[in-house]
């Protein structure tokens, strides 16, 4: 009697628990492992069969006798149990088929979102921006040519026979510089202009150096500094003058406009470049012309 009236109502239970954790709910949100829902609706399934086998057994005793009745109990133990047992393995069906599949294709969505080959494909490209440098690199080197004697006069002959070897005329020292510039161009919602850019600034200063100075009086020695310390200074200043146009090349770069086409934007790169160019030798022949080598020479040859 207590079986035969437990087992519609662990029938309820379990119907009532498939319509909230299979069908109302998303298999990833179950207090269960949906990997191990199959498992607990297959005991379940057992725990009906056995509900049913004892309601029926239970349900046919009468005091000390065991007979087939056909009271309203009898019929409806074994009507329900039968019910139970169908029901629950329609239920299975339905968790292999569909539920856990579906759970899979979900998870499997999830996962796919958090990869980075996903999230690189859903990411906006980055915007591409104009070109900025707040300065040039400057590469300056100083190296030597050495001269030999103890007086002015020996050491002036020394000075001329390094120029005719260089192939130079009046010059007591020099400096090699050049200017470089690097750069891509980009396309952005406005046109073309430049993007990432360098610009490079070589300088290699050469001065004379008094192989030694032994056996030389103390007025060849200090006129020797001198002229030495205007050698120097004057090519300095050229490299001076070419450090300001590599930073106005710079400045220029930084505040290059937009353009239709690429074409159009690399012959405006290029012009820049020139015409800064043009005036840095312009400018370096202006000093020379201002402060020749005429002065320094005379520190020393007379």
């Amino acid at each position: 009697m207590i079986l035969t009236i437990l087992t519609p109502l662990f029938f309820t239970l379990w119907l009532v628990s498939i319509c909230i954790f299979i069908i109302l709910v998303e298999l990833s949100n179950l207090p269960i492992a949906p990997e191990n829902i199959g498992n607990y609706i297959g005991l379940t399934i057992v725990s009906g069969i056995f509900f049913f086998i004892s309601g029926a057994i239970l349900s046919l005793i009468r005091k000390d006798k065991i007979l087939i009745s056909d009271d309203t109990y009898t019929k409806f133990a074994l009507s329900f149990g039968a019910l139970f047992v169908i029901l629950l393995s329609v239920s299975y069906y339905f968790y292999r088929s569909w539920g856990l599949k579906n759970y899979e294709s979900k998870r499997n969505v999830v996962s796919l979102k958090d990869s980075p080959e996903y999230k690189a494909v859903e990411e906006k490209p980055e915007v591409q921006k104009h070109g900025y440098q707040p300065g040039p690199t400057i590469n300056s080197v100083s190296q030597s040519y050495f001269v030999e004697g103890s007086t002015r006069e020996e050491l002036c002959n020394s000075v001329e026979k390094w120029q005719e070897n260089q192939g130079l005329e009046r010059t007591l020292a020099h400096i090699n510089y050049n200017l470089e510039n690097f750069y891509y161009t980009i396309y952005t919602d406005r046109g073309w202009t430049i993007g990432n850019f360098t610009v490079t600034a070589n300088a290699v200063i050469t001065v004379p150096q008094w192989r030694s100075s032994a056996g030389a009086s103390d007025g060849t020695k200090s006129d020797w500094r001198a002229f030495k310390n205007a050698v120097a200074s004057h090519e300095r200043e050229h490299q001076d003058i070419l450090v300001e146009h590599a930073n106005k090349l710079v400045d220029r770069y930084n505040n290059l406009g937009y353009y239709q086409t690429e074409a159009a934007l690399k012959t405006a790169i290029d012009n820049t470049y020139g015409a800064v160019m043009t005036e840095m030798d312009k400018a370096q022949e202006v000093f020379d012309d201002k402060h020749g080598e005429s002065d320094s020479y005379s520190y020393l040859c007379r």
